[in-house]
């Protein structure tokens, strides 16, 4: 079976939902969408690079890199790195050295 996504731009989604298509169909752009896709959140990332060390990375809804951290000797230690972060994110300042 294969299956088709269908994108159209619609102003009245009234219209859809009466005649019962709206399960059916997505719309393109922000303002007139029927069914919302599911977007992935932020999330950091826990991997072994070539040397053996753990390290982090942090990404954005979109899937792409934000930031990364140094290499860890234990998995442990990248865990409370990324604990530490999350504690005092909200308390960080921005050290403006251009």
């Amino acid at each position: 079976m294969v299956a088709f996504t269908i994108f159209i731009v619609i102003k009245d989604l009234y219209a859809i939902k009466k005649i019962g298509v709206a399960d059916n169909i997505k719309c393109s752009g922000p303002k007139y969408n029927v069914r919302k896709e599911k977007q992935m959140a932020y999330k950091f990332e826990i991997y072994k690079d070539k040397k053996g060390a753990y390290r982090f990375r942090f990404r954005a809804p979109n899937g792409q890199p934000m930031f990364s951290g140094q290499g860890y000797k234990s998995k442990a230690s990248a865990t409370n790195a990324i604990a530490s972060i999350k504690k005092n994110v909200a308390d960080a300042v921005v050290d403006d050295q251009s």
